[in-house]
Order: C-alpha cells, then structure tokens, then sequence
C-alpha cells in the first residue's frame, strides 16, 4: 500500500513534510520526498523549539542555529517532534503560518522576532532594529508588502542598516491608506517588559525603605533645635 507506507516515512521523520512511494516493475521502489522547511522557533526554558512553515514541530535545540524568528508572546501546549504544534489560543496557528508563508513568499529575511501577545495587535522586528506593527491579522500578504516597499524604498533604500523605531501598517488597507513611522519608538519583547517591570518595582520598593530608614536615623541622631528646647523648658 503505497498511501500507507508513505505515512508511514511522514510520521517516522518530522524533517519530511510528504513522502511519495513507487514501485518500479521487476523489485524496485522509489521514494521522493519533499521536505519540512524550517520556518520559526518557541523559547522553552533552556532552548528551542523548530517548527515548519506549518507549525510542525521538527527538533529541539539548545540554540537557534537556523537564525530564525522567534516567536514571543504565546506557549505551546503540546511539545512533541513530529506532531503539530498547539498553543494556548487556538488562533495562533493560523496566524503564524500565514504569516510566515508571507514572509517566506516575499523573501522578507531578517526577520528577528514575532511577537503574538496580542491577536489584535500583532508585530515581528526587523533586523533588530525595525518593528513593523500589523495589527489585526487580516490582509496580512497586504500589509507585509507596504511594510517591506516603505523600508526598501523610504526608510533605507542604501541599506545602511542605521535606521531604527517603529513602523505601524496596520491601517494602510483601510483608508485614508496610511502608514506611520516613528523613530524614537523601541520595541520592547513581553518577557524582557515584565522582568524590567518587577525590577523597577523592586527598586523603587528599596528605595523607598532606605530613604525611610535614613530619615529615621538622621532624626534620632539631631540634637534638639533652640525652638524645641525652649518650648520644652518653658514647658517644664
């Protein structure tokens, strides 16, 4: 049974992503495959994992050696080579390889991050220096292309590598059609955000106490102004 045995090889190996089985008259059989490509990874606590441009998961890593996006923002809820990825909001797959399938169709590289935290309101970085905001994932092939015309053509066509903020497209497929650049603007990743959150509390709570532990100490150790110590005679 050629069908089964080529799910057979698909199921066996995750790199494979279709495998066609053929018997060629007297004994000989031919295998073609297509393979699985490596398409953005999922930060796990010591590493990473691949997946295909169609959420398979490939491999395990301890290290991003393919240099590809990294997905921020979401966790997977099933971890297994082979199987296809599922994640805490169940939108997230579609997204995710619609978006990469553009990105990929476009030959948009250098993309760094993708950050999905927010559905509504969805970013990938640029060359760590560009996020483009898309916003809402509809016209996302649309959006992706006014994003890569502007930064080829407006922001850097010599390609200096030199410019950096942020550029929002997630209005230019409705109109007035617009797009919006703001330099000063600097991406910051949802983990990188909460740990600096919690430090600066953390500081600001130290902070406090020791600027109230100092005062208590400068107040106990002052002698007694003139005033206070002629009330406290006059008193006496």
């Amino acid at each position: 049974d050629k069908a089964a045995a080529s799910k057979k090889i698909v199921d066996a190996l995750p790199f494979v992503a279709q495998a066609n089985v053929g018997f060629v008259i007297p004994n000989a059989i031919t295998i073609e495959i297509v393979e699985e490509v490596p398409s953005y990874v999922i930060g796990y606590s010591d590493g990473y994992y691949i997946l295909g441009e169609n959420g398979r998961i490939l491999e395990k890593t301890a290290d991003n050696y393919y240099n590809l996006p990294i997905v921020q923002g979401t966790e997977m809820t099933t971890n297994v080579i082979g199987e296809y990825a599922d994640f805490t909001d169940e939108n997230i797959t579609s997204i995710l390889n619609q978006l990469v399938n553009v990105l990929e169709a476009y030959e948009f590289d250098k993309v760094t991050v993708i950050d999905i935290s927010d559905t509504a309101n969805i970013k990938f970085v640029y060359d760590d220096r560009i996020t483009v905001v898309i916003g809402y994932p509809e016209d996302i092939s649309y959006k992706i292309k006014t994003a890569q015309t502007i930064i080829n053509e407006k922001l850097d066509p010599n390609n200096t590598g030199l410019i950096k903020g942020t550029l929002d497209v997630s209005m230019c497929n409705e109109e007035p059609r617009k797009s919006y650049f703001n330099e000063n603007e600097v991406y910051v990743p949802p983990q990188t955000q909460q740990a600096t959150t919690a430090s600066t509390e953390k500081t600001t709570a130290e902070e406090t106490q020791e600027a109230t532990e100092q005062e208590t100490t400068e107040s106990a150790s002052e002698e007694p102004s003139e005033e206070t110590t002629e009330s406290a005679t006059a008193a006496a």
